[in-house]
């Protein structure tokens, strides 16, 4: 039985063919050997060779040169010859001729440029390919964030859309600094709703206490944000309305909430 291949869809669990009548079946296609001119059966209609012994003789010539680095002889297919300037017999001579070529001032790090932060000015030293490229240069990724908050806003923003109104910007509290305000409220209240303590992912909100359409000066002050849950936020908007809210509203709220709780 070691002759046949096993098949799950067969009743005995073998093929009803040999493996060597199988594979004589599977050599459906007439090839030419491109190294000795042999006609012969294959698998695979783009067969190139008909044994092991032809498969070597085809691959391109060699062509002898010296390493780079130790002068040893090596051999190395035309195609890298005219690719690459040097060529090496060992990693070990690459990794030291490159140590020799790019030593000093032919190091890309040797000739450092000063620059100054854009966001909070401070000197440092940067690549000078790096200087050249960008317009704009950071000392930190805290600073870049920041800096792109600045030269990415209205206008700037690829996102900008002219046809939209100030009025209409306000109104969907698309302004500047909006979204930084959301995440300062939401850290110093480390992510919990602070009348039920709910701190679930996704379901939080930064509540205005001084509502946001009536103090247009307090839209992004912190101390006048407070985090709310979803529920809460609609039931208190459900029991004040949307207008003319205010601290002691939302002090209220919360008080009258969390002695409900108590109770029950």
């Amino acid at each position: 039985m070691d002759n046949f291949s096993k098949s799950k869809l067969l009743k005995d669990g073998y093929e009803n063919k040999c493996k060597s009548c199988r594979n004589k079946a599977r050599l459906k296609y007439e090839c030419v050997c491109e190294t000795c001119g042999k006609v012969w059966k294959a698998q695979k209609p783009n067969s190139k060779y008909c044994c092991a012994e032809c498969k070597p003789q085809s691959k391109p010539k060699r062509i002898k040169t010296k390493c780079s680095y130790c002068s040893k002889e090596i051999e190395v297919i035309p195609s890298k010859i005219d690719k690459f300037p040097m060529h090496y017999c060992s990693m070990q001579c690459k990794n030291k001729h490159y140590g020799e070529l790019h030593k000093g001032d032919n190091n890309i790090k040797f000739n450092k440029i000063k620059v100054k932060c854009y966001t909070c000015g401070k000197e440092f030293l940067k690549v000078r390919s790096q200087v050249d490229k960008y317009k704009f240069h950071f000392c930190t990724l805290q600073c870049k964030n920041e800096g792109y908050k600045h030269i990415f806003s209205g206008k700037n923003n690829p996102n900008y859309n002219p046809s939209k109104e100030e009025k209409e910007r306000e109104e969907h509290r698309n302004i500047d600094g909006y979204n930084e305000w959301i995440r300062n409220v939401f850290e110093r209240d480390k992510y919990t709703c602070q009348c039920c303590g709910d701190s679930k992912g996704g379901n939080l909100n930064a509540h205005h206490k001084y509502n946001y359409s009536e103090h247009k000066e307090l839209r992004t002050d912190i101390s006048n944000g407070i985090t709310l849950c979803e529920r809460c936020h609609v039931n208190f908007h459900k029991m004040y309305g949307y207008k003319n809210n205010t601290q002691e509203q939302i002090e209220e709220f919360i008080l009258n909430r969390q002695g409900n709780t108590e109770l029950s």
